[in-house]
């Protein structure tokens, strides 16, 4: 028997499905790129954002295509305590449609920014200083070039003769510039320190004046000696002398405030001259002056308060003279409101007497006598009167409290 031939049915069964699954595969993909030629292909136009430019009197370097080393950042150099300084930043808006400056934040209280640009018409328009809730300081105009200024006053920076770069942040709605970050350095030069920082006379009476003073101190680096006193507010008499302290060299400022004041703060100032080695004039030194100018007699605490918890239960506050060497008699205390004496009893003793009896310091003690009389609060003024003919009369205000009930 001949050997049997192998059948070619099964070959051709799989060349056929090979071929199905071809044409199938073929289809398949044919609809993916038909289907894909229907969607849109362009995304929505965007710009550069917020591009900083070089300022008119920055250095530019060629191979950043004339643009300064780093735009964001501006330094002011060493400036002298007391000066204001301040710097504009260009920038263009090269996205294709209105930027929205949301808010621009100092990092430093010693910083205020400010925005503005031209518009078409030759107008200035100023950004908001302080927006509101829901609102924004300036929307710039696609294509507009505008300006941040950056404004630094000395007065306020904190840290002197040191390095401080303050970091301003511009939040906005641009695409491709979500937070602009600017930066301004400054190096505030304070040759001489002051301890404490300015004169406060503190508490002065109106027809009294006071006194106060300060030590000034060379910082390290300087080369500078205060010559003497420029100038001076009115009503102020100072002289400054130098003094040797552990071995280093200090300046002290005396100073006096004349009467009559009136009542509130006083604010002023004195400048001090100052050279070099070599005899050429420093900067000047300005030592801040200030007072509170009050009556001359004065309460303290201002006003009594106390509970008529029992016959034991008083409340005292000190009547003082804040003129100088001046004593005077609390010769009678009566209540304003004639009833409050049923209710209450009123002392007075002086602290540290003469031997006639005056002082310039006074306790005033407020006593209840019938605790179960005071049934809700009492308010009332307490009239004193002295033998001081200036002063004649003092009034005080007292509020008693009923206790609680039981």
């Amino acid at each position: 028997m001949s050997p049997a031939k192998p059948s070619l049915l099964p070959l051709l069964l799989i060349v056929a499905g090979l071929a199905s699954l071809g044409s199938a595969c073929g289809e398949s993909a044919g609809s993916e790129v038909a289907g894909a030629s229907d969607a849109p292909t362009e995304a929505p136009p965007t710009g550069g954002g917020l591009i900083i430019l070089a300022s008119p009197n920055e250095d530019v370097g060629p191979e950043l295509g004339g643009l300064p080393e780093r735009p964001y950042y501006h330094s002011f150099g060493k400036v002298l305590e007391g000066e204001t300084v301040q710097h504009k930043f260009r920038i263009e808006n090269t996205d294709p449609r209105p930027v929205t400056i949301a808010k621009i934040v100092p990092g430093c209280g010693c910083t205020v920014s400010t925005v503005r640009y031209t518009d078409a018409a030759g107008e200035t328009v100023v950004g908001k200083s302080k927006p509101g809730p829901g609102e924004s300081v300036i929307t710039i105009p696609a294509g507009v070039v505008f300006e941040i200024q950056v404004q630094i006053d000395t007065h306020d920076v904190t840290q002197k003769n040191a390095d401080k770069t303050s970091t301003i942040v511009v939040t906005t709605d641009s695409e491709a510039t979500r937070y602009l970050k600017l930066e301004a350095h400054i190096f505030v030069e304070r040759p001489f320190d002051q301890l404490p920082n300015g004169i406060h006379f503190g508490r002065v009476s109106i027809n009294g004046g006071g006194s106060g003073s300060v030590q000034i101190v060379q910082a390290p680096g300087y080369d500078y000696e205060i010559t003497g006193i420029a100038s001076i507010s009115d009503g102020v008499d100072a002289e400054v002398t130098p003094e040797h302290v552990f071995g280093s060299r200090i300046w002290r400022l005396n100073a006096r405030l004349h009467p009559p004041l009136e009542l509130g703060v006083w604010s002023g100032e004195a400048i001090l001259s100052t050279e070099n080695g070599i005899g050429e004039p420093g900067p000047p030194v300005h030592v801040g002056l200030q007072a509170d100018c009050v009556p001359d007699l004065i309460a303290h605490p201002t006003r009594l308060v106390f509970t008529a918890s029992d016959a034991e239960a008083f409340g005292q506050f000190e009547l003082t003279s804040l003129l100088p060497g001046h004593a005077y008699h609390v010769t009678e205390a009566e209540f304003a409101d004639a009833a409050h004496a049923d209710l209450l009893d009123v002392s007075f003793t002086p602290e540290d007497p003469t031997p006639s009896g005056a002082a310039s310091v006074w306790i005033i003690e407020v006593r209840s006598t019938s605790p179960d009389a005071i049934t809700e609060m009492v308010r009332g003024e307490l009239v004193l009167k002295t033998d001081d003919p200036q002063h004649p009369e003092f009034r005080a205000t007292y509020v008693v409290h009923a206790r609680a009930a039981r």
